[in-house]
């Protein structure tokens, strides 16, 4: 292989991973976004229930 294919190969691939992470980060946010039908009750819940 030519070294600059190896190059763009490299590099797309490279970019490709990054979106999938950045898919993968974002999956539960955009999740709760669409879902707010539900009430959140986000507020903190002892582990010891005082």
């Amino acid at each position: 292989m030519d070294l600059p294919l190896v190059v763009i190969v490299f590099m797309a691939l490279a970019l490709l991973v990054s979106i999938g992470v950045m898919v993968l980060v974002a999956l539960p946010n955009l999740r709760d976004a669409e879902d707010e039908r539900r009430p959140a009750d986000r507020r903190h819940s002892s582990r010891t229930r005082r």
